[in-house]
Parts: structure tokens; sequence; C-alpha cells
């Protein structure tokens, strides 16, 4: 295995004190840390108009980019089910094929299966599933057709819950896992979201590039979880609330609940991986599996399994239509002109913008962890195999994940049906004034309690079905007026702070025994708000209400305090260059910075809420997915060297993509900067001498590449006075990438280049000066690719050296290309350019002396010539 020979030198900038035990990044740090209060402060204090901003940006991110969330993912999972079969699936994630994995199997998809699925499927297992069927998230392409069966619709519910949570979401977090894990493990690269990238950037990662992307990670992620935290103190305060009545949903409880939960999560984060948090992640997997164990044996258990098998054919039959799908006539306008193509009028399509603010804000959250979700599973998998890997973290944990979903929301909408069944409702009529008015309620004391001398008590003196049925229940269990009104009182009331009160304490009915076991109760979940529904669902489960909510509290908990022990210890990780034991000190900073973080999201008043959050975590996340699509070529590329396909000495680009903004020397500044103007000419310069053509072809091309370039210049400004001419000037710009990339692919096949023609496309089409810039110190080496150089390797030894040493290290030599005298018995060759002389070119190009390259270096030196470039890293690729 030749690979990338990465000595662990880690370049990036780094603090470092052995008192204090730190070892991080400032720039990443600082970065980070001021992005967050910088964000956070401007949504408190301006209170609407960023919330307002940053709504309007989600709402055209949502609108545009659709197609590019979901088509990035197919092409995620398409690229895996590649990887699981090919012949890179037995690599081992080591540098020694018989070390062993630190983690057992048990322990290490308990570590995978907490960090990747978090506290979603306590917070959406039943509410989703419930929203889908019901439609009270909108009507979505499937409830709005009433030819649909109500079965089938419930089949659908469960299928979109699965979609949400299953390979779409989990696949991001695999991608990035397992090319930090190869580079890692086996390259010995530094385990920070920016070493995803050494296969694409080279050593332009250790640069100011890989600290911004580290730093927007820290950001990704942790406005994220603040979110996320906020969520889930609400959800325990709700449970407990309805556990125990005097603990009411209040924010100075929430802030105890968080600070309780970052309290214990800092102890174990304190500890360690190895010696606290794998363990807690072990128990917390335990208590996982037996909640789910205990729902299923106390539910219909044959009806589960038999819809657990049926929900996941039906999943996998529906992914490839599910799994492209992004409501393209929807989000465009209204089904007009329907009735005259007689379509049935009472076919509701999905309404506009449903699967922007439902799928996308789902993909946008998933995404927002991927960083985090990334570096952990690299750093936990050390020793496994890569089949090992996608099995473990992706097909394993979707496993149970539909297995949780199907369990909690089968049971969830079987619940629903049966309170149906028995009339059972939260839509009562009443009248609050005239239940309050004792004008009214007085003379009712002494009537017989029935539905007829109760009238009054409803809006119009006319009671619905649902408070009709309501009062037939509490008439057939004795109640009289002087018992009745009172209750009825009491639900009607506010709380305190003003909120409705929505426990139902007596006189809803929206729950009553089973018609299949009357020793068991359902309720009609739709009557009581979403962080209430799972709670409602266990409530009815025998006499257990109270023992089975006690569980459902300490289980999710445990899970709140294994997520956030582990995300202080991974965000010390990417502050930190990637170190796999980071200092203690960070992780008390970033516990106390996310505990106050949430703190004041909680206190905070006026119109920014949790939602305004969400929206700010989805943008943020917006940025990953576009870099983490580009993974799937770092990742490719990264397995054929590690498996030795690609030789790491093999040639590259003279000059980085990113060297006009990474290398401290003046050359490829200017030298990009004269490409601008100058890049088409040289472009196609070098593209005929190896095409064997004319040089004066080269003016040809040379001027329609700027003529394309002067339609884009020109088209732009003059949209505001003609519209549409925009697009002409990008139609113009997409055909001279298309014409670059050709000369670069034709350059790059000519010096024998390792690359692939959609890496010349999206080079050329992200910053084409730096292409021409490659180019152009090709041609001046006379296309030829010996003595291969960077200006990143050349510029430190060369700056170092005396003006002596410099004059005799560069000869100074025309760059111009010599043609070879062609011999009088050798027949001409149609249209084909004589062999041309090899001429180098300052600077010299000196490599650090290091001990595997010493002897060549001194060689080399001796002989008066250059040093051959050794590490070799795709950053001179693209």
């Amino acid at each position: 295995m030749d690979g990338y020979r990465f000595k662990g030198n880690n370049k990036s900038f780094a603090v470092k004190s052995r008192k204090l035990g730190l070892d991080f990044n400032p720039v990443v740090l600082v970065l980070s840390v001021a992005s967050v209060a910088t964000l956070l402060c401007a949504c408190l204090l301006l209170d609407n108009k960023v919330p307002q901003e940053f709504a309007q940006w989600f709402d055209w991110v949502s609108e545009t980019w659709v197609w590019f969330h979901v088509g990035s993912r197919d092409i995620m999972i398409i690229f895996f089910v590649y990887i699981f079969f090919s012949r890179f699936a037995n690599l081992k994630l080591s540098k020694s094929p018989d070390e062993k994995p630190e983690f057992s199997s048990v322990t290490w998809f308990a570590m995978t299966f907490l960090c990747g699925s978090s506290l979603s499927l306590f917070l959406y297992s039943v509410s989703e599933p419930l929203r889908h069927y019901t439609g009270q998230d909108g009507v979505n392409r499937y409830y709005g057709n009433p030819y649909v069966p109500d079965n089938t619709l419930a089949q659908h519910a469960l299928n979109l819950t699965f979609f949400h949570n299953g390979l779409h979401a989990w696949i991001t977090f695999c991608v990035v896992g397992l090319v930090l894990a190869v580079l890692a493990h086996r390259e010995n690269l530094p385990l920070s979201f920016k070493s995803c990238f050494y296969p694409l950037m080279g050593d332009a990662v250790f640069s100011w590039i890989g600290d911004v992307i580290d730093s927007w990670a820290v950001l990704a992620v942790f406005i994220a979880f603040v979110y996320e935290l906020a969520q889930v103190a609400g959800f325990i305060n709700t449970g407990l609330n309805l556990l125990i009545d005097e603990i009411y949903p209040k924010d100075w409880i929430q802030i105890i609940i968080v600070w309780t939960i970052l309290l214990f999560s800092g102890i174990f984060s304190l500890f360690g991986l190895s010696k606290a948090l794998s363990k807690l992640c072990l128990a917390s997997l335990i208590g996982f599996g037996s909640l789910l164990g205990l729902i299923w044996m106390l539910d219909d258990s044959w009806y589960l399994s038999n819809l657990l098998i049926q929900s996941t054919g039906f999943y996998f039959n529906w992914l490839l239509q599910l799994g492209s799908h992004t409501d393209a006539f929807e989000q465009h306008s209204p089904s007009y002109g329907s009735a005259e193509r007689a379509r049935d009028p009472s076919i509701l399509d999905g309404i506009q913008g449903w699967f922007q603010s439902i799928t996308f804000s789902f993909l946008s959250l998933y995404m927002a962890w991927t960083p985090f979700v990334g570096v952990f599973l690299a750093r936990i998998s050390k020793g496994r195999t890569i089949r090992e890997f996608i099995l473990g973290t992706l097909v394993a944990p979707v496993a149970l994940v539909f297995i949780w979903i199907t369990i909690f929301g089968g049971a969830a909408i079987s619940s629903e049906r049966l309170a149906h069944s028995q009339s059972y409702c939260c839509d009562q009529n009443w009248d609050e004034a005239a239940v309050n008015d004792d004008t009214v309620t007085n003379p009712l004391l002494a009537l017989t309690f029935n539905q007829a001398n109760a009238a009054p008590l409803c809006v119009a003196s006319a009671c619905n079905v649902c408070a009709t049925s309501t009062l037939a229940s509490s008439i057939s269990q004795g109640f009289t007026f002087a018992e009745f009104i009172p209750s009825l009182r009491r639900t009607l009331k506010d709380d305190d702070d003003g909120t409705r009160r929505d426990g139902f304490q007596f006189i809803q009915n929206y729950m009553g025994p089973s018609p299949l076991d009357s020793r068991r109760d359902v309720a009609k979940l739709t009557c009581v708000p979403s962080d209430q529904q799972m709670f409602i669902l266990i409530r009815g489960y025998f006499e257990l209400t109270e023992a089975l909510n006690g569980i459902v509290l300490f289980v999710m908990f445990l899970f709140a305090v294994s997520v956030f022990a582990l995300l202080p210890h991974v965000m010390n990780m990417m502050s930190s260059n990637g170190k796999m034991n980071p200092s203690r000190l960070l992780t008390i900073f970033w516990v106390i910075l996310i505990g106050g973080s949430c703190t004041a999201l909680l206190t905070v008043e006026g119109s920014f809420d949790q939602d305004d959050i969400a929206i700010i975590s989805y943008l943020l996340a917006f940025p990953v997915s576009a870099v983490v699509l580009s993974l799937v070529i770092s990742l490719y590329r990264a397995l054929r060297v590690t498996a030795g396909e690609v030789n790491s000495n093999s040639l590259y680009w003279r000059a980085g993509y990113f060297d006009f903004c990474t290398v401290a020397s003046k050359e490829p500044i200017l030298g990009w900067l004269k490409n601008v103007f100058l890049g088409p000419y040289i472009s196609s310069k070098a593209y005929c001498i190896v095409r064997e053509i004319d040089d004066r072809f080269a003016l040809v091309f040379s001027a329609i590449m700027y003529g394309l370039l002067l339609a884009l210049a020109a088209c732009n400004p003059l949209r505001y006075y003609v519209v549409g001419l925009w697009a002409f000037g990008w139609v113009s710009y997409l055909a001279f990438v298309c014409i670059l990339a050709v000369q670069r692919q034709k350059v790059r096949a000519h010096l024998e280049y390792d690359g692939s023609g959609l890496e010349d496309v999206l080079a050329c089409l992200f910053c084409y000066p730096s292409v021409c810039y490659q180019l152009e110190l090709e041609l001046k080496n006379g296309l030829s690719p010996e003595n291969n150089f960077s200006y990143r390797e050349a510029t430190k030894d060369f700056d170092s050296m005396s003006r002596k040493e410099k004059k005799k290290e560069v000869p100074l030599r025309s760059n111009r290309v010599q043609p070879a005298p062609v011999r009088e018995d050798t027949p001409p060759r149609r249209a084909q350019t004589p062999p041309r002389q090899r001429t180098p070119t300052p600077p010299p190009v000196l490599l650090p002396v290091r001990e595997d390259n010493a002897e060549l270096v001194a060689q080399q030196r001796r002989r008066g010539g250059v040093v051959r470039r050794e590490l070799g890293t795709f950053g001179n690729f693209v």
C-alpha cells in the first residue's frame, strides 16, 4: 500500500499550553464562537428583522434547491451500493490489516445509533405519522386524493416518516464518516471535518480555507443542537406535567432541565470516550431496546409485526419514486384548468410548499448534524472494514429506526382509528361565556342531567356531535349538573400564564376503553398537541400508565445526556485540529456555551422562538449539503490511492487550484490575475500544441472564448432593460466552460495526469483563472511531465536561499517551446508537431528535506536539477 505518505505533520495553526492542557486552533475557535455570538445576538436583539430575513432566504433555498437536496442523496446511495459490492469493501480502516477494532460491535453500534438518530425518534415517531395520516400538516399528495383507501393512506403516512428518517437521512453521515475514516486511520490525517477535502485540495486544507470549513461546520452543528436541546427540554417538561400535575410547562423549569442534562453530559464527557461515553451509549441503547420491546408486547403484537414487514416492503417498493419526488408541479402552480380537462374537483393536489416545509426541513435538519455525526463515526470505526462500516452505520441503524417508527407510529394510527370507532372526539362546541354564567347554569342544577337540558351550554344552544357524545358518556357514568358544570369550567379555564389548558382533565371525551380490549384505553391523539401524543398513547396501556411514562422520560433523559456528552467531545475535536483526546477545559467551555445559548433562546421575549432558530439551522446546512456531494469524488479518489490503484508519486498539475489564495508567494497570485484576462489565449495555445494543430488556430479558439465571456459580461447588466437576457449570458458562460474543460482534458491526457472529465468541468466552472494558470505553467515547461513541481513545495526553500544560491539553482533559459530538428529520411506526418525540448521554469523546486527523501534531494542538488514532487496529493490535480 502506497497511500498518501502523510506523516501526521498537521500544518494547521495551533495554540498549545502544557500547563493548562490546551491544544486548539484559535482561528476555528474564535471564528465559530464569534459567529455564534453575532448570530444569536442579532436574532435576540433585533427581534423580527433578522428572523424575517432568514425566513425569506429559506423560502428561496427551499424553492430553488430542492432538486439538489434530493438528487444528491440519491447519488450518494447509489455510490454506497457500488462501494459495498466493489473491490474496496474489504479494505480495513487501519494501517495494519491485523489491527482489531477499538470497541466491541455492540458498543460501536450503540454509539453509532445514538449520535445519528439523536432524539428525533422520541420527538417525531408518533406525531409525524399522525400528521401525514390526518392532514394536520396540510393536504399532502396522498391525503388530498379521496380515492386513496384509508388503509393505503395510513401506509403512505408511515412511508413518508420512513423516508424522512431512513436512508436519505443517514447517507450523508456515512459519506463524511467513511472518507474521514479512510484518511485518518489509513493515511494518518487529522480527525477534522476539513480533512475530508484532502484528496481534492491537498495541503490547502491546512490553510485558512480549511479553518473556514471547520468553523462553518462547528457553527451549523452548534445551532442545530441548541434547537434540539430546547425541543428536548420542552418535551421532557410536558411529560413531567402529565405525570405530575403540579409541574406546569414553564420556561424556568425547562432551563433547569437543560442545565441538568448538560451537567451530567459534561461529567461523562470529561471522563473520555473509552471510560465513560461508550458505556453510557450502551446503557442508553439497552433502555431504548427495552422500551421498544415493552410497547411491542403491550400493544397488538401481531398487528405490529405484520405492519413492520408490510411497511418495509412498501418503502423499498416506493423508494425510487419517493426518493426522487420534489413536488415540482405543486411548487410551480395550482392545477389551473383542471375542470376543462374533466378532472374530478374533489381530488385535491398537494398544497404548494408542503414538500419544502416538511420534507426539505427534515433533510436539512439531518444535514446540519452531518459534520458532528461524520467526525464521530470516523473516530470510533478504526479497525473495521468498509463493508462493516456500511452495515453498521447505514443498514443496521436504519433497520432499527424502521422498527421504532413502525411500533410507535403504527400504535398511534391504531389508537386514532379505534378512538373514532367509539366516537371519541375533542371538538365540542361549548359556549364558554354560558358555561361561566351563573344565570345560565343555576337553573340547570334543578333539572335532570340529559342532552336536551344541557343544550344552553353549547353555542347557539345546539350541541354538535362531539359535545353530544361527551354528554352521553358523562350521563352513562351517573354524573349530575352539579358535578358536570364545575368540571367543564375547570377544563375551559386558562392557566395562570394565560394559555389554554390542554390536559382535558375530566370532561374531554377524547379517550376511553378500546373496543378490542376493555382493559386498555385508546385516545384520539390528534386532540392533543404533538409533544403530548407519545405520553397520551402510553397512558392507555392497562394500569401501567405512570410506570411507562416514567420509563419513557428516563430513557429520553438518558438519550439526551448521551448525545450532549458526545457533542462537546466532537466540537472539541473539530476546533482542535482533529485531536482525538481534546482538552478538558475546552469541553467545559463548549458545555457552558451550549447551555447559555439555549437558556437565552428559552428566556427571550418577543417574536423570536424555536421555529426561527430551526430555520437558521436549515440555512446553515445548505452549504454543508453542497460540499458533502463533492465528498463522493473525494472518497473515490482516496479509496483508489489507499488501495494502491493510483500512485501518490504520480504527476499532477504544477499549480494547485487554490494556490493563488493559499501559497505565500506572489507568483501564483500574479499568474491568477493575469489569466483572468489572458487565460483563454493561453489555454487555446496549449490545446493546439498537444493536439498538433497550427498555432494560428489558437487565435480562433481564444476569440470564440473571449466572445462568450463578453456575452456574459454584457448580458448581466442589460437584464434590467431586456427581460430574460441574463439567460443568454449564462448559457454563453457554460459554453465557455465546456470549451475550456475540453482543452484541460486534452492537456491532462497528454501529460498523463490522473483525473476525469467531470472534474475538469467542475474546475473550469467555479474558477477558470486557476485552470488557465495551471495550463500556463505546463506550457512554459514545454508541456512535459518531467521535473514536476508546485509553488507550494518550492516556496519554502526558495525564499530561504541567498541570491547567489538562487542564481546557481535557476538557470535563466527561455521558456519558449523549441522544435527539434527533423531528419531528412523521416517521412512527414500529417498535422503533427515536432518533438519539443524540455526547459525548466523558475522558481526552483526544492522539497523540504525529510527522512524518506533526504538522499534523493542531495543527489538532485548535486546534479543541479530540481527535485520532483513526492507528496501525491490531489491539491495539484484540481
